[in-house]
């Protein structure tokens, strides 16, 4: 009962976060009290099931509560738990049925209710399938997936259990997300729960580097679970500090830095106090600096970057140039001050070994990719490449889309950041100028986010939290262009004050 202590005193150190910066009102106190129970709940269930059926009937009372916030509370949930696996117990000779994991059944319980409820209601405004050009490379990424699985797989039962997930936990919640927003309140409501949880993902961090341990390690072993394959919750220290893990098995900097531009945005939307806001950023910094990773602090600097770019240059056309810029300069600006000499770990020689390696492993097949990495690895050609933790670690996530889903899902991938980002700039070249300062700063919130996100994926695989963040900002930025398009409002590229 260690861990949970010190869990219940991270949440009070959370309501502490959230009532210096303010801007809650009394959802801080319901949403923090929310997360601490169903955590405690958690930790005293014997099985995952039984927790995930807790966790069902909770999410129903929330959506019932507040049914136009449900994407507001799936992203105020989200980062509540790690992304620890339950494998399903087959039957009738079936293995598994499917992996289920927090993020999963909270999509399934919050999500999914929610989007059957509004097409059965006829609440949508465009009910198509495909509303614009980032529904359908986002489609057409799943269903080359679906295609791949059911070429590569050597029975039917494997064929249509990636399928099954693919489509309830990969496109339904993008889909959810992207009609389940139809004002520009239930935007700002989901972008503001994102900055909120950052905070209280910013307190466990505080106690994990108080007490160098990783509270949250516990919880696979109370509810029979396994961890993320390959990934180890030991206590690692990089740079003389420990590496902090918050509430996450993966792709906590990435959180972070979506946490931080939320709250800029928050910021600009509500006119924050200037001493708030750069009190809620020094929050944000800490699991940001506590990473210990260089990526994540490269694309902190893209994000800011990026965004004030985006502020004081207010055309698409200029806007996209100082992109790229950004894009090539802020990383290589790291040369400077970091080189390979300083490269303790190995990471720079390692990640140059992985593409000379697998790069002419793709050209092996082009278009339908190989069947899997394990297939690949299993070969015994690329042993040389395996780590200390007895893994090879694909830690570059464009290079493995390529290697299992061809250039076509590579191109389909890639397209998703590309198009999150260029929807909302297209919308905006149309806008009317009346809508000025009410929707830019949720512009500047994607297209900060996006390209970030895309580069840090060049230097690490998608673990853990990191796609649902993704498809998450991706469902935004539909949204945007969609309500863009139904004169629900327009946007603008007139300036909005900084917060």
């Amino acid at each position: 009962m260690r861990a949970l202590a010190l869990i219940l005193l991270g949440f009070l150190l959370a309501a502490l976060f959230v009532w210096m910066v303010g801007g809650w009102k009394k959802d801080g106190t319901r949403w923090v009290a929310t997360w601490a129970v169903l955590t405690t709940l958690a930790f005293f269930c014997v099985d995952f099931i039984v927790f995930a059926v807790i966790l069902a009937i909770a999410c129903a009372m929330l959506a019932k509560r507040a049914p136009d916030r449900v994407a507001a509370l799936y992203a105020m949930l989200l980062p509540m738990l790690p992304t620890y696996t339950y494998y399903i117990p087959g039957i009738l000779g079936i293995n598994a049925i499917f992996p289920l994991n927090y993020v999963r059944v909270l999509a399934l319980a919050l999500l999914l209710p929610a989007y059957i409820s509004l097409r059965r209601t006829g609440a949508l405004q465009d009910s198509r399938a495909m509303r614009n050009g980032l529904d359908a490379i986002f489609v057409a990424y799943v269903l080359w997936y679906c295609f791949l699985a059911v070429y590569h797989k050597v029975t039917v039962t494997d064929s249509m259990r990636v399928s099954v997930e693919m489509l309830l936990f990969t496109l339904i919640p993008y889909l959810a997300v992207s009609r389940l927003l139809r004002t520009r309140e239930q935007i700002n409501d989901l972008i503001s729960a994102v900055a909120f949880s950052g905070l209280v993902v910013s307190a466990m961090c505080v106690i994990e580097m108080m007490t160098n341990s990783h509270p949250y390690q516990v919880l696979p072993y109370r509810l029979d679970m396994e961890m993320l394959s390959g990934f180890s919750y030991q206590t690692q220290f990089r740079f003389g500090m420990i590496r902090a893990q918050g509430t996450f098995d993966g792709g906590l900097g990435l959180y972070a830095v979506f946490a931080l531009g939320a709250l800029l945005c928050k910021a600009q939307v509500e006119k924050m106090p200037r001493w708030r806001l750069w009190l809620g950023m020094a929050i944000l910094a800490i699991p940001i600096i506590s990473t210990g990773s260089r990526g994540t602090w490269i694309i902190t600097g893209m994000m800011l970057a990026t965004r004030f770019g985006f502020w004081f240059i207010r055309t698409p056309a200029r806007f996209v140039t100082v992109l790229t810029l950004v894009m090539v300069l802020i990383p290589r600006a790291q040369d400077a001050f970091i080189t390979h000499a300083d490269d303790q770990f190995g990471t720079f020689d390692y990640r140059e070994q992985l593409l000379d390696t697998f790069v002419p492993v793709v050209w092996e097949a082009p278009i339908a990719g190989q069947q899997s990495l394990l297939a690949l690895y299993a070969t015994g050609r690329f042993n040389y490449l395996v780590q200390g933790e007895g893994i090879i670690d694909m830690v570059n996530t464009y290079l493995g889309e390529a290697l299992v889903h061809g250039i076509p899902g590579l191109i389909f991938f890639a397209g998703i950041f590309l198009f999150s980002v260029l929807t909302p700039l297209r919308q905006m070249k149309r806008a009317s100028p009346e809508e000025a300062g009410l929707d830019y700063p949720i512009v500047m919130w994607i297209c900060s986010l996006m390209p970030a996100a895309a580069f840090l994926l060049v230097t690490t695989s998608l673990v853990g939290h990191m796609w649902p963040y993704i498809s998450l900002v991706a469902g935004v930025s539909s949204a945007l262009a969609a309500l863009g398009e139904s004169r629900s409002f327009l946007f603008s590229p007139a300036p909005a004050t900084p917060g």
